[in-house]
């Protein structure tokens, strides 16, 4: 077989590869279309310790549901880089992401949803204490102190809300992100 030949069915197989790939992402993204959609509409989206976040989560159905539990989480995730040298002696940067904190909330249980209706579910939490450790204020110390934990500190903290309605096949989900100071 030609060096011609053996690239034609290479790209061929590449290109087989790749359609199967964006199929199969736009089925999934058509059933769960078809399920509904979850939208979490927030009064605000700057909160302190201690204040509470309120809310709904809107549910439009598309078909018949039945949902095992409805939840809202409040999540934050570190964000860091860090150095190191490579075996050729070069120095390269390394990004590195780890959850702090997860509360996850139930705001219903076994619901039977019908298709065609728009549900909205309350959203009141409030920010647990221990959010303190992961928001920019953290301790005190004022601007000078502050300066000097971004110094030895780099790491940014990211906070989001995430609504799962948890059922059978495809979960419907979303996430707003919020800042919590």
């Amino acid at each position: 077989m030609s060096v011609l030949a053996q690239n034609t069915i290479s790209i061929g197989l590449i290109i087989m590869v790749l359609v199967a790939i964006a199929s199969g992402v736009g089925i999934f993204f058509y059933l769960k279309y078809r399920k509904g959609s979850v939208a979490l509409r927030l009064t605000r989206t700057a909160f302190s310790v201690g204040e509470t976040v309120d809310g709904v989560l809107a549910v439009t159905c598309r078909q018949d549901l039945f949902v095992d539990r409805i939840t809202v989480s409040l999540v934050c995730i570190a964000h860091w880089k860090s150095s190191y040298y490579d075996h050729e002696g070069k120095r390269k940067t390394r990004s590195h992401r780890e959850e702090q904190l997860r509360r996850e909330y139930e705001l219903a249980r076994r619901v039977s949803l019908t298709a065609g209706s728009n549900e909205e579910y309350a959203v009141d939490l409030k920010i647990p204490r221990s959010a303190h450790s992961f928001s920019s204020s953290s301790t005190s110390g004022g601007l000078l102190g502050n300066v000097l934990r971004q110094m030895i500190s780099s790491r940014r903290y990211v906070w989001r809300l995430e609504a799962r309605l948890d059922m059978k096949g495809l979960d419907l989900t979303t996430s707003k992100r919020i800042s919590i100071h």
